[in-house]
């Protein structure tokens, strides 16, 4: 081959690098950038629970900005501590499922038990579902939270969950460990 073909190869695939980058990057940059998407973000952060759903929903989803299952828990926890039944839901799917956090059978059952008293359908069958994987004294703790949360308006649901096991208050056991 001549040096002026290896030359026009090299060059070519240079390009062909560069563009992918370009392209790359131009498209990492669109994410969310949308005006519907900024004022969705506006309106999440004033508290706005449909807008918080719907944050949640895209970022759990990768609509429009990157998946990222812990911005998702984020919004979906603000959404559902104002009552928005399928946020909670969704949290219990993702406690059960360890997305975004880790997993946690008593927090997933607190939040589809609290999803199916406001009236979501579904929640029950998650509910069901996850309780044939806990222990009795789990599904307890499970319920009691959900009272705890119901009776401070959705907020605090599980500051009982954690208790100490030792003298040194820095050390603490998941209750459901």
């Amino acid at each position: 081959m001549s040096d002026f073909v290896v030359k026009l190869n090299y060059d070519c695939e240079m390009l062909n690098y560069i563009a992918s980058f370009l392209l790359i990057f131009v498209s990492g940059f669109s994410y969310g950038q949308s005006d519907e998407f900024l004022e969705m973000e506006v309106l999440a952060e004033s508290g706005d629970v449909e807008a918080q759903f719907d944050l949640a929903y895209m970022y759990a989803n990768g609509n429009e900005v990157p998946k990222n299952d812990k911005t998702a828990l984020k919004w979906y926890t603000k959404a559902a501590e104002q009552g928005h039944n399928l946020a909670q839901f969704n949290l219990g799917v993702k406690y059960a499922n360890g997305e975004g956090v880790r997993s946690n059978k008593v927090k997933a059952h607190m939040w589809f038990n609290l999803a199916a008293f406001n009236g979501y359908e579904d929640a029950a069958e998650g509910k069901d579902i996850i309780g044939k994987q806990m222990t009795n004294k789990q599904i307890g703790r499970a319920q009691d939270l959900s009272e705890q949360c119901l009776a401070n308006s959705y907020k605090d649901c599980w500051a009982k969950h954690f208790r100490l096991f030792s003298s040194d208050p820095r050390q603490g056991k998941l209750l459901d460990d």
